[in-house]
């Protein structure tokens, strides 16, 4: 107080002055923050769609590390699948143990039969916090 009556009131508005600006500073900082933490949430979220069998086959062929899964049973499996494909059955009883093992970072393309146990397994896969989730419209029935 003493340092602000010696300087006069010229220096009171120029230490006002720079309270607001640091102020300023403070939030405009935090907003910035804030907006990159959004943004990398924004990249993160994931992308979990049911897709044609064209844009399915152009994944296949031109994402790195894709992860290919057959959610249909053994004996499906057994019967046809597609290329490359491993086998976690979705109606098993350990499915969110072994689909937790595949890397969540990485594009995962899932397909059954007919579309209705791949829908639900990439809801599964999206609550275990996959972030690229492939369907195939119409399963493997539609390859």
């Amino acid at each position: 107080m003493l340092i602000t009556q010696a300087l006069g009131k010229h220096w009171l508005d120029h230490e006002k002055f720079a309270h607001c600006i640091m102020v300023w500073a403070i939030v405009i900082s935090g907003c910035a923050q804030e907006n990159n933490v959004n943004q990398q949430r924004v990249q993160e979220i994931e992308i979990a769609k049911r897709v044609s069998k064209e844009a399915f086959k152009d994944a296949l062929t031109n994402m790195d590390q894709v992860q290919l899964v057959d959610v249909r049973t053994p004996n499906e499996f057994k019967n046809g699948k597609i290329e490359n494909a491993i086998n976690i059955d979705f109606n098993g009883t350990n499915f969110k143990e072994e689909i937790s093992q595949l890397d969540k970072s990485k594009p995962t393309l899932i397909y059954c039969q007919g579309g209705g146990r791949s829908a639900m397994a990439m809801q599964v896969m999206v609550h275990l916090g996959f972030i690229h989730v492939l369907e195939l419209n119409g399963g493997f029935s539609n390859w």
